[in-house]
């Protein structure tokens, strides 16, 4: 996630998007923020993990198509699937 104050970006393990209007908007919700700034502040996905929100979670605002949201999981899981066997020590943000 985004940090509305400081923009630097943070794990956080809890489903903030479901708070925000858009993909683009902050949610309406705040968490502490490790960064810079170090307040508690709002955030918004960033868009490289949008894919990753389970088709079914997607915020109905957001008006995504969920038939490709899914289509696209798919492929992105083939592809983690395909690094892991090649490449075992890659770490990434998982939303959950």
């Amino acid at each position: 996630y985004e940090c509305q104050s400081c923009r630097q970006f943070q794990c956080i393990p809890h489903p903030m998007y479901r708070y925000q209007a858009t993909p683009q908007d902050y949610g309406t919700t705040s968490w502490a923020c490790q960064g810079p700034c170090q307040h508690f502040t709002k955030w918004r996905i960033v868009p490289e993990y949008i894919n990753q929100i389970p088709a079914g979670d997607v915020p109905e605002t957001w008006n995504h198509d969920h038939l490709e949201l899914a289509r696209i999981q798919v492929m992105e899981m083939r592809r983690r699937r395909q690094e892991q066997n090649g490449d075992s020590n890659s770490s990434a943000c998982v939303i959950q």
